[in-house]
């Protein structure tokens, strides 16, 4: 069958338990490389923020959840260079929408 990928672990984990043989085909388009990002402030990744990109690259998904200050908005500019296509970004708030994308234009030389 067709499944979200989200609840893949859960249902190979099932799959180990009653040994159930089983294939994956993932037939999702992958995104076409568009832009050339550049980090262009000079700042760069902390060793966890490090960690967490490099995951989410090849994990091809990640979500954040960090403290304040943390670098996240930094973090997730990295990511996007690292992939390259459009990007969609959620805010819980209108004012955490703006900042994000001050710091992006910061971020971006945009």
């Amino acid at each position: 069958g067709i499944l979200y990928t989200g609840l893949l672990s859960y249902v190979i984990a099932i799959f180990h338990k009653y040994n159930i043989e089983y294939m994956i085909q993932d037939k999702r388009e992958k995104p076409i490389k568009k832009y050339n990002f550049n980090i262009v402030n000079g700042f760069t990744p902390r060793d966890y923020q490090q960690r967490l990109i490099s995951a989410a690259i090849t994990k091809k998904r990640c979500v954040v959840q960090s403290a304040t200050g943390s670098g996240k908005t930094f973090t997730l500019a990295n990511i996007i260079k690292a992939f390259g296509v459009n990007t969609l970004v959620v805010a819980p708030k209108a004012s955490l929408s703006i900042q994000i994308r001050n710091e992006f234009q910061e971020f971006f030389g945009k």
